[in-house]
């Protein structure tokens, strides 16, 4: 079921803005915007019910007021100065638009709105894994992260790196979120969806949603197996997302072989290197010897790949199950940006995609998760222009 969302404020230009910040951050969202309070009322009436209406005080006098609209989930006071809201819950305008859409989706998730239950199952959770270091795996994760979203998949991107290289797409952020979802996750445990929904953010080059990492890389390493499949599981839980991307560190504890277990697919990516190969070869082994086994789902990926293969092939199967190719530019590139301007990488990443049923169009019943309508601003998908067609 969509999620019906309405910005109701007097200032044209913000409104305007934030809308359009709305559409690209938040395309599931049923998302419409006015200026005038008749334009407000004639919206409200268009509805069976509003989960978030988020307006400026007088905006949220007027809907208290009208007769027949829609049933209101949620309200929220768009204010300048605190104390404004009239008793209502309150937002500040003058913040970073995605600040203000994380605590709009805060609130959503602590009224679980949009939480689609029966989408958990569904939930893909994907883990791009290596037995060592330095195979590009990281650089494959952000590519899948990207071209699924492309493809219309609501995706999450997890990095569960120690040192995490990919720190500067992101921008300055919140380095102590991860160690706040970890200790409300063990101390008040009813609270961690809350705390959930506050820590994620959206990042419009991946055109995927993301959580900051700490700075200091023990953090990464202090969290329990435990702790790491309960977050993975909280992400699926929200139910926004048709996958769930996520960046393992290499290595081969215990850490390592869970979070493969908790991942529905696997990307085991190698390059044509001696030491890769054998350090796969031999982890591969040591798990399948244990009682557990080696996980299961595995898709064998051969990165960096440049002529015949030189070093055999030591991995289950005949080969790699899929093949990408060496881009000598990205050995020196001061934009992370520009992982994603590679034809041919993109091109060969799209065939391991299809493997693991990526399809174009997003998941089954993908469509119909925006609306367009006169009189609003309207926010449908991604590629709609952005095309305001009338603000009332």
């Amino acid at each position: 079921m969509a999620v019906n969302v309405v910005i109701a404020i007097g200032n044209r230009d913000y409104a305007a803005k934030l809308s359009r910040y709305l559409r690209e951050a938040e395309p599931e969202w049923e998302t419409a915007a006015v200026t005038q309070q008749a334009a407000l009322r004639r919206e409200l009436a268009s509805f069976g019910q509003v989960d978030l209406l988020a307006a400026s005080p007088e905006f949220l006098a007027d809907a208290g007021e009208s007769k027949g609209s829609a049933a209101i989930r949620s309200r929220v006071a768009l204010v300048e100065y605190q104390g404004q809201g009239g008793g209502a819950r309150e937002l500040s305008l003058y913040q970073p638009f995605p600040q203000l859409a994380a605590a709009i989706r805060s609130i959503l998730l602590d009224n679980e709105i949009g939480c689609n239950r029966e989408a958990r199952a569904g939930t893909l959770t994907l883990g791009v894994f290596s037995a060592s270091g330095g195979v590009g795996k990281s650089t494959i994760a952000l590519n899948v992260v990207r071209q699924a979203a492309e493809r219309g998949w609501r995706t999450f991107y997890l990095n569960m790196e120690t040192l995490d290289p990919s720190g500067t797409l992101f921008g300055a952020g919140e380095p102590d979120r991860l160690s706040r979802l970890l200790y409300a996750m063990q101390a008040y445990p009813e609270r961690f969806g809350e705390e959930l929904g506050r820590a994620i953010k959206h990042q419009p080059t991946l055109r995927a949603d993301y959580i900051d990492a700490p700075d200091h890389p023990g953090e990464r390493m202090a969290m329990t197996s435990e702790q790491l499949e309960k977050l993975i599981q909280g992400i699926r839980d929200i139910g926004r997302y048709d996958i769930v991307v996520v960046d393992s560190d290499s290595g081969a504890t215990d850490k390592h072989k869970r979070l493969q277990n908790c991942c529905d697919r696997v990307l085991w990516v190698v390059t044509d290197e001696w030491t890769s190969m054998v350090k796969a070869e031999q982890l591969h082994r040591y798990w399948q010897g244990e009682a557990s086994g080696t996980p299961i789902g595995i898709t064998y990926v051969l990165n960096k790949k440049i002529g015949e293969l030189m070093n055999g092939w030591k991995l289950p199967g005949r080969g790699p199950d899929a093949v990408l190719p060496y881009i000598p530019q990205w050995k020196a590139i001061d934009q992370p940006g520009k992982w994603f301007l590679s034809p041919a990488f993109s091109g060969a990443l799209e065939a391991v995609l299809d493997r693991l049923g990526l399809t174009e169009g997003g998941p089954p019943g993908a469509s119909g998760r925006s609306r367009e309508k006169e009189g609003s601003h309207s926010h449908g998908s991604h590629g709609s222009g952005g095309v305001v067609r009338g603000i009332g």
